[in-house]
């Protein structure tokens, strides 16, 4: 099976065929853009799971002058596949059906029985395999997600065709399941959630509410259900952070506790960044794009300085990259590559090498074997930092020469790791090594396609390597058992918790905005399907957010943002509204709590890392009366000691200014007779002084103050 880079390659060339044969028009210019490049693959992926026939014309669905390109694109992407003889994903799927179906293993010939869970994505290949299972199986029992009732009809309309087709074509017989199965009974208000949310009888509950804010109808035990409101940002992160840590000092066992996100954003890492801030344990199964990995950032940054003509901007920000250790130079430290950054940066070259190179070795001539004083000091650092420079600039100059020839891909690639071991980047990190199979894996479809002898010149490698960079991902982090798990929705799907958080619930998540108004033209997965696509979308959706509240056993929390980082208020998630209205408000409100980040400043459980503990603590001590226990408290702590240190310098800052009537030390006033002997030699009455409108002119441009003010020269009359 091919991996994601590979079958990255195979995408590129079948557009490049597609471009070259004059077939694409509308996406002729964006169809190398990683965006445009992501969307296609999918759109290919799906017309491969349907097992859409290359030969004949697009789906019904797909008959539009994108869609058609697209699909063309799609034609040479599945003729490459079987030129070379290689499958991706989604037709090794297609083929393993078909040989599970006619020339199966043998110890896939005959079982005992067979349990499928949650049949609700069924497309050819998984329905090939099913009949496999029911001819040489004694059983198969299939689970699925539904309930016969006419009115969440719209709830399970994603299910439905599948049920029936396991009825009534299939001949299965149904046992239906409920909670009267279970050892013990779910609390109230997570059974009534399952029993009546997405009803289309609206008449069973009403919501009416009047001035007195009062309602009269509507469900009365919200048992199990608990809703947290908090400003987004910091205040989302509190909220879970204290629910998890509130679990955990009862005695709840790591493993019983569940948060969930319904996708991985900014507001998601800020949770579990705020999790581990208050030291609880709770990882989560992350990817990573490379792009955002340091090691890969800095190859790409060293690899890109031939291909942009020695812009001085990146020569600078490699030398201070912290992974780069290079090894021409000796592996100076951290220190002396700031250093010579900075006699990059004070050469004022904005790009090429050999302007560079000579403007260093300019700066670097001087008497460094005498020590100087006064104005001679100061330009004896700035030779020492241009030397200094010069051992790490010129040996780098020769290794980037080297990249500039044209080449084949693997030979490139082998650039790039004599690169990578001269800058002296850990060849064993994780990203690095990812990044090496995804090229290795590249040059094998260039080279079954027969262009591994293809020369590729540097600047062609580069903007290849940054496209694949782009579109690959490298797992950071594994969830070990004993810990508070911290996951998407859907990494989710079949897990049960005693305790589930559900959180980051603001409008346009649940439902999400794609179920609302699904991709019209997309084909879709499940087969048979009767049903139109906006609602076979937002059933799933409701199908989602149904399983998240069936993953928990005792309760289930949901969080919400009720104002953003500007002060303005949030509307909560829709399906998060219709839980709500299911209850008479009156029996919520002891369940419903509204965090505010203003007075979360005294709030003791809200204090659980120590940043917050320390800006408590000063809060409490800067009260009328002033309240220094705590402060006392963590001063005597040497985890707190070195930041309240700190905050006392600060404070003793601010009351000086405020309090003395003349200027001082903190205004700029200077009392040192050393410094100031040192300004009147730097700047005293032997030096030019410059007016007003002079010193007007430096800001507009500070060459022509200095051909004019400084040297004096003037203008040439003709």
């Amino acid at each position: 099976m091919l991996s994601d880079a590979a079958t990255r390659a195979v995408l590129g060339e079948a557009s490049s065929q597609a471009k070259r044969e004059g077939v694409l028009d509308v996406v002729r210019q964006v169809v190398d853009a990683p965006g445009f490049r992501r969307r296609l693959q999918g759109r290919i992926a799906a017309w491969t799971r349907i097992e859409s026939d290359p030969a004949k014309p697009p789906p019904d669905l797909a008959a539009s002058p994108l869609a058609g390109e697209e699909w063309a694109v799609f034609t040479r992407y599945r003729a490459i596949l079987t030129r070379i003889g290689a499958m991706d994903h989604e037709s090794l799927t297609a083929w393993a059906s078909l040989t599970l179906r006619d020339d199966p293993p043998p110890d896939l010939r005959r079982f005992d029985y067979v349990t499928v869970l949650d049949p609700t994505h069924m497309a050819r290949s998984r329905w090939r395999a099913l009949e496999h299972f029911e001819e040489r199986s004694f059983a198969v029992l299939a689970t699925l997600p539904f309930v016969d009732d006419p009115d969440l009809s719209a709830a399970y309309a994603s299910v439905a065709p599948i049920r029936d087709h396991f009825l009534n074509k299939r001949k299965y017989t149904e046992t239906a399941y409920t909670d009267d199965f279970a050892e013990t009974p779910r609390p109230a208000g997570l059974q009534g959630i399952e029993r009546d949310l997405f009803r289309s009888d609206d008449d069973d509950v009403e919501d009416v509410e009047d001035d007195t804010d009062s309602v009269t109808q509507g469900l009365d035990d919200p048992e199990g259900l608990q809703f947290l409101g908090a400003p987004e940002g910091d205040g989302i992160g509190l909220a879970v952070a204290r629910w998890a840590r509130d679990l955990l000092a009862k005695g709840v066992d790591p493993d019983d506790a569940l948060v969930l996100v319904p996708r991985w954003d900014d507001q998601a890492a800020l949770i579990l960044e705020t999790l581990h801030a208050w030291g609880l344990p709770a990882p989560a199964e992350l990817t990573t794009p490379l792009t955002a990995e340091p090691s890969v950032s800095a190859l790409r940054l060293a690899m890109s300085i031939p291909v942009e003509d020695w812009d001085a901007g990146r020569i600078i920000r490699l030398l201070r990259n912290s992974q780069v250790r290079p090894v021409f130079a000796g592996k100076p430290s951290p220190l002396d590559l700031a250093a010579a950054a900075t006699a990059v940066q004070e050469t004022r070259v904005f790009r090429g090498r050999t302007l560079l190179l000579d403007a260093l070795r300019r700066a670097s001539v001087a008497d460094l074997g005498r020590t100087p004083s006064g104005d001679d000091r100061r330009k004896f650092l700035r030779a020492s930092r241009a030397f200094a420079a010069l051992k790490v600039v010129e040996p780098l100059a020769d290794a980037l020469r080297e990249l500039e020839q044209a080449a084949p891909w693997r030979d490139q690639a082998t650039k790039v790791w004599i690169l990578a071991d001269r800058l002296g980047l850990d060849r064993d990190d994780l990203a690095l090594q990812h990044l090496s199979h995804a090229l290795d894996d590249h040059w094998l479809i260039l080279d079954r396609l027969r262009q591994g002898e293809t020369l590729w010149t540097w600047p062609e490698f580069v903007a290849e390597v940054d496209a694949l960079v782009k579109t690959c991902t490298v797992a950071i982090s594994e969830v070990p058992s004993g810990v508070v798990r911290v996951a998407t929705v859907d990494q989710a799907d079949g897990l049960r918790a005693r305790h589930v958080l559900l959180a980051n619930l603001g409008e346009g998540t649940f439902p999400s905005r794609d179920s609302v108004q699904p991709d019209p033209r997309g084909p879709d997965d499940p087969e048979p399907d009767s049903a139109d696509r906006s609602d076979l979308a937002f059933a799933r959706e409701i199908l989602r957010f149904l399983r998240v509240v069936g993953s928990a056993d005792e309760t289930l929390t949901f969080v919400y943002p009720t104002t953003d980082l500007k002060g303005q208020t949030l509307l909560a998630a829709g399906f998060l509204d219709d839980v709500r209205r299911l209850f008479n408000k009156e029996t919520l409100r002891p369940r419903t709590e509204t965090i505010k980040l203003l007075g979360s400043v005294l709030d003791a459980s809200l204090a659980g890392a120590p940043a917050e503990a320390r800006v408590r603590a000063v809060t409490l001590a800067c009260q009328s009366p002033p309240r220094v226990e705590e402060l006392q408290r963590l001063a005597r702590s040497p985890r707190h000691r070195f930041a309240l240190d700190g905050a006392a310098s600060a404070f003793l800052v601010a009351h000086e200014r405020s309090h003395m009537r003349e200027f001082g030390r903190y205004e700029g006033v200077l009392n040192d007779e050393a410094i100031l002997q040192q300004i009147r030699r730097d700047f005293g009455p032997g030096r030019p002084a410059f007016s007003p409108t002079q010193l007007e002119s430096l800001a507009l441009c500070p060459f022509q103050f200095y051909l004019r003010h400084v040297l004096h020269l003037r203008p040439i009359e003709e």
